[in-house]
């Protein structure tokens, strides 16, 4: 089987497991492909240790057929030769399993060591992603964040050096954790600040996310926390 990720960190991360998932279904050998492009700068080894039955390349395969959902799936472990290509998490059918070998996979030490934990993580995606400026702007977050006791602490992942400095001015700089300040994702250096916020996060009491961000669904699913998404009502 063959199965080439596309699209940023988090999409490929539940492609892959996705894929891991429906390999071992059908007993099959399986290839994943995670190419370094412009929406991850990174391959899967760079970040993760080596995963047992699976082998990672950056080879692409023009005869990759898209599969996004579990009735593309359907149709495609049916055929005689699997070469697909996806960001979604097409494997549904056993939501437990899923969440196993998801939270299976090993980072690699060197991003364990800069883990840092806190009561809260806080999660605020811009850039490119149109829903989550919309739907989650600064302000509520921070209204959000207020409602918490005074001695709480907050670990804040962001790909918007502002949103820490907005932050900063509404809370005590004290209450505020951050363990990168490369803010780019275009980058291998930019893609491993993202993997140690996305670690943070995983290892905070409970996350505060953006609306439209699988980075945020994502981190929820790798630590096992409570997510909530936080949208203004308006």
């Amino acid at each position: 089987m063959f199965l080439q990720v596309c699209a940023g960190f988090a999409n490929r991360l539940r492609a892959t497991v996705s894929g891991i998932c429906g390999a071992e279904d059908l007993n099959l050998p399986l290839v994943i492909s995670w190419p370094v492009e412009w929406a991850c700068a990174a391959t899967f080894t760079d970040l993760f240790e080596p995963v047992p039955h699976v082998e990672f390349c950056s080879s692409l395969n023009n005869r990759a057929r898209m599969c996004l959902s579990p009735a593309d799936w359907e149709q495609e472990r049916g055929r005689g030769e699997i070469v697909i290509k996806s960001y979604g998490q097409f494997h549904q059918s056993d939501p437990a399993r899923w969440r196993r070998v998801l939270q299976s996979l090993r980072p690699r030490l060197e991003f364990l060591e800069r883990v840092r934990s806190c009561d809260v993580g806080i999660h605020i995606r811009r850039t490119d992603n149109r829903t989550s400026c919309e739907k989650s702007p600064t302000a509520v977050f921070i209204a959000e964040m207020r409602k918490y006791p005074n001695d709480t602490t907050f670990f804040v992942a962001t790909d918007d050096v502002r949103e820490w400095d907005a932050l900063v001015s509404a809370f005590s700089e004290e209450r505020l954790i951050r363990v990168t300040t490369d803010y780019s994702r275009n980058t291998l250096e930019g893609i491993h600040a993202a993997f140690v916020d996305f670690l943070c996060l995983a290892s905070c009491g409970e996350i505060l996310g953006s609306a439209g961000s699988s980075f945020s669904e994502m981190a929820a699913a790798y630590g096992n926390k409570a997510l909530r998404i936080i949208k203004s009502t308006v």
